[in-house]
């Protein structure tokens, strides 16, 4: 039987898509390289993608080390370097993953990185993504085998298994998924259930750095961050850069998926309140963090400056990624190195090594 169409129904569906539409369509910030979140890819290597999500949790935290499953990632897709939307946050992180911080020995490390090579080659989302931490394996070596221990480093040091390290990763890894039993075994230093949003830390940097880039144009200045993230800097001393941060929009506290309910709600009240106009913007003085860029191997550590020769090894081809990591390496504070995460090896291929 044919059931006619409901006219009162069919506009208010209208009304919401529209309004939808329009809110995933908001620009959150300028992103100045592409982000390759296709399956085969964030499942098997380092990417861009998964080395920005993970700095991004480290500036946030300030862990030791940042491990997520590349599961995260759902997108399969590649994004575009220039506008950077509200939908491609969602297409990307769509899940409501809570950022939680932990405690691990260096042994408990090393496990968590044998299981997250354990099945290469296979695309599993278990495959991590990682910040502060760097390390060589051989994947064709037997499973829990893999990680060559030598190779691994912490914050440019050698990993030591007994040490305790603070790591921020997720709450689903956290409690051991993904294969990741041994971190459900580790203290936990913040609530699994009551974290930051992963989606909402990464959409808030996106937006940070697009304020500051907005007040570089707008003073005719040029922005400066501290090579540990904590520390904005002007080139001219009669302007204050967190300026840039007085006026924040109420969305900045929000979800980004409140902040697409925020935007429908003049349609869902529109009948009883047809003058809503949504929430007024909010004033406070916020002050952020930025990406840190990474620590640098000491000369005289032979091991290490031998690692830096199987990284760059690792790299050699990748013409354009090379040149722009040498450009950020002579200035590291440079503005747009927080929008434009680079290839650094920091999981490679490694069949044996030897100090």
């Amino acid at each position: 039987m044919d059931i006619a169409e409901d006219p009162v129904m069919t506009n208010l569906v209208n009304r919401y898509t529209s309004v939808l539409e329009k809110s995933l369509e908001k620009c959150i910030g300028v992103m100045h390289t592409k982000l390759d979140g296709r399956f085969k890819m964030v499942r098997s290597r380092e990417t861009e993608l998964g080395n920005f999500v993970a700095d991004i949790m480290a500036s946030v935290t300030r862990a030791d080390v940042v491990l997520i499953n590349s599961g995260t990632f759902r997108s399969d897709g590649v994004h575009t370097s220039g506008d950077f939307r509200l939908h491609d946050l969602m297409t990307i992180l769509p899940i409501n993953d809570c950022v939680v911080s932990i405690v691990v020995t260096g042994a408990q490390l090393l496990e968590a990185l044998e299981n997250g090579v354990g099945v290469v080659p296979k695309y599993e989302g278990r495959f991590p993504q990682v910040s502060g931490v760097t390390f060589g394996f051989n994947p064709g070596a037997k499973p829990g085998c893999r990680v060559i221990q030598e190779t691994v480093r912490v914050q440019g040091k050698p990993l030591d298994l007994e040490r305790r390290y603070t790591m921020a990763t997720k709450a689903y890894v956290a409690r051991g998924k993904d294969g990741y039993s041994g971190l459900s075994k580790c203290q936990i230093l913040t609530d699994p259930d009551s974290g930051p949003l992963l989606s909402t830390v990464v959409r808030n940097h996106i937006m940070n750095v697009s304020k500051l880039l907005e007040f570089e144009k707008n003073r005719n200045c040029k922005i400066s961050i501290s090579k540990d993230g904590r520390k904005v800097v002007c080139d001219d001393a009669t302007l204050d850069p967190s300026h840039a941060f007085n006026e924040t929009d109420i969305e900045e506290f929000e979800e980004p998926i409140s902040a697409i309910q925020r935007d429908m709600k003049p349609v869902i009240d529109g009948n009883n309140n047809p003058g809503y106009a949504g929430n007024s913007p909010v004033s406070t003085l916020h002050l952020p963090t930025f990406i840190s860029m990474g620590a640098v191997t000491d000369p005289d550590d032979v091991a290490g400056q031998k690692i830096e020769a199987l990284r760059k090894k690792a790299l050699s081809g990748n013409t354009g990624n090379n040149k722009l990591l040498a450009e950020r390496s002579a200035d590291p504070t440079q503005l747009r190195w927080q929008v434009l995460p680079l290839l650094e090896a920091r999981i490679f291929h490694c069949e044996s090594f030897a100090a």
